[in-house]
């Protein structure tokens, strides 16, 4: 916290108190024109009225017969007259005058013992300046905020200084607002430093509650034995910030089901992504692997799998639980949406046309992700274009036609677009074998629909090492977790089961473009001009 200016300390005139600090106008009135501060009684309509002489003057010789009690007056107002008590519940800046219900609550008011402060408040002595002194006291910033946080009333002296600074009154909380005193531009002041040193979320919605940078080494998930398919995938589906969220939000709904023990799983890994606790992600993997093999029995041992089945197991699971979720929801009086049909799901518009009689037919499929076919040095967006060409189709018209094309169109655009590329196919003899072509992968892809073109931003890939179909091993990389999308920086991770360290999203599309196997295309709010560079 920057040195705190607009107002000055006095000298205490007691060993066991402090003198309240004194007023700089100019500040106040900084604060009161920025609506930080309500309307000083020296300001308000009911003391407008200027004092006369023989009210200033009487003002005047009470405080000077009191000044060396201005502790006691703070702590037992009893022992002044009635006309001192009067005139200091107007003047004095020190506690707010209190009720006779409040008094009466106090009595019963259990004060805790406050340890003393192990360092000191001020760096010079107060012996170094003089009674009449006004200048700045120059104010440790961590004892400022260490007492200001923690103490629930007037702290006690520390050992050296016999005193502290003033701390401000705690602010109800249940609305309200506590009575006007000077001590409110302590808190004032601390308020806007915090406020302009408080990081501000992307969406500049109040103040993001932002902890330290990521440690990415605590960002790997263990291998279980041959589990690299299911870390890559979650790896993968975890980037997905509005994903997650829309799933977090809506637990309320989900939460009390027993069914929904898929989407508890995935948000416990969520939860447990930055701990470097391994033996309890290792648990929560075997749950989540469990679960998933309830109704795809396929992934319960340990062989190896592939990530692209995987992938579409969980969220076709996730899906299939919405419709018991949204009438729950409806007899709780709330909501429920698919986190999978908002992001991921999307649909295709199949058009058939007969080549006699041109008549058509339309069919629309709906679709979590799209496999496209592998065309050596094709662009993704080239691929993506050959897949909604219009290809030939043996289909009987009533027209007495057997022949007919077919193509395909976006009907509508999700989210995410996740792209599957097809790297395995079964030979003649129905062997598996792997493809290597390379093909050129593109950070901004345009993807042409019914309506309106779409620009998607690259955010993850799942690549597949290894020659062979039969034996290799997967990995993911993705954009860097505290990368902001509004100012990117092409920082991206490539997580390798446990094993998490740095590159760039340019180094992943140079690198990758022969074992790149899923890719996760985000949907650019805004389309931008950097959509129509060319690919890398």
């Amino acid at each position: 916290m920057s040195s705190l200016t607009g107002y000055r300390y006095q000298r205490r005139t007691e060993e066991d108190e402090v003198m309240p600090f004194v007023l700089d106008e100019e500040f106040y009135d900084d604060l009161f024109d920025r609506g930080l501060l309500p309307e000083p009684p020296s300001k308000s309509k009911t003391s407008s009225r200027p004092a006369t002489p023989q009210e200033t003057d009487k003002q005047e010789s009470i405080l000077e017969s009191h000044q060396d009690d201005v502790v006691q007056f703070e702590d037992d107002p009893s022992e002044l007259s009635h006309d001192s008590q009067t005139e200091l519940s107007c003047c004095s800046p020190g506690k707010p005058k209190e009720t006779k219900q409040q008094q009466k609550s106090h009595q019963d008011e259990v004060v805790p013992d406050i340890q003393e402060p192990e360092e000191d408040l001020y760096e010079d002595d107060w012996n170094e300046h003089s009674d009449d002194s006004q200048e700045e006291l120059p104010i440790k910033e961590d004892a400022i905020k260490t007492e200001f946080i923690s103490s629930p009333g007037t702290p006690k002296k520390t050992n050296k200084q016999n005193g502290v600074v003033p701390v401000a009154p705690a602010l109800s909380l249940h609305g309200g607002q506590p009575e006007f005193t000077d001590d409110m531009f302590l808190l004032a002041t601390c308020i806007i430093e915090e406020f302009n040193t408080t990081p501000r979320t992307p969406d500049g919605i109040g103040d993001a509650v932002k902890a330290k940078p990521i440690n990415i080494n605590c960002l790997g998930l263990p291998n279980l034995s041959n589990t690299c398919y299911m870390n890559s995938s979650l790896q993968g589906l975890l980037t997905l910030e509005n994903f997650v969220q829309d799933l977090q939000r809506q637990k309320q709904v989900w939460d009390p089901l027993s069914e929904a023990q898929l989407l508890r799983e995935f948000l416990a890994i969520k939860d447990a992504h930055t701990s470097s606790d391994i033996n309890s992600k290792s648990g929560l993997l075997y749950s989540f692997k469990d679960v998933v093999s309830v109704q795809a029995p396929e992934f319960r041992d340990y062989e190896q799998k592939d990530a692209h089945e995987f992938i579409t197991s969980v969220l076709n699971q996730m899906r299939n639980l919405s419709p018991l979720l949204q009438d729950i929801a409806t007899c709780m009086g709330q909501t429920y949406t698919c986190p999978v049909e908002r992001n991921m799901v999307f649909q295709m518009e199949n058009i058939r046309t007969c080549k006699r009689c041109g008549k058509q037919s339309r069919r629309d499929e709906v679709f979590t992700n799209l496999s496209l076919d592998l065309f050596p040095g094709f662009s993704v967006e080239e691929m993506l274009q050959e897949y909604q060409k219009e290809t030939k189709l043996e289909y009987k018209c009533e027209c007495g036609g057997r022949t007919s094309g077919q193509r395909s169109t976006f009907k509508t655009m999700p989210k995410v677009l996740i792209l599957h590329l097809k790297r395995f196919w079964f030979t003649s003899d129905y062997r598996m074998e792997k493809l290597h072509y390379a093909i050129k992968l593109q950070s901004n892809l345009q993807v042409s629909g019914n309506e309106v073109d779409t620009c998607y931003s690259l955010v993850s890939t799942i690549s597949h090492l290894g020659y062979s179909a039969e034996g290799g091993h997967y990995i993911c990389e993705s954009v860097h977790p505290d990368d902001s999308p509004d100012k990117p920086t092409d920082r991206w991770l490539t997580f390798n089961d446990l094993e998490v360290f740095k590159t760039t999203g340019v180094s992943v599309c140079k690198q990758q473009k022969e074992s790149a196997y899923i890719l996760f295309y985000k949907k650019q709010e805004v389309v931008q001009q950097k959509c129509q560079r060319p690919q890398i």
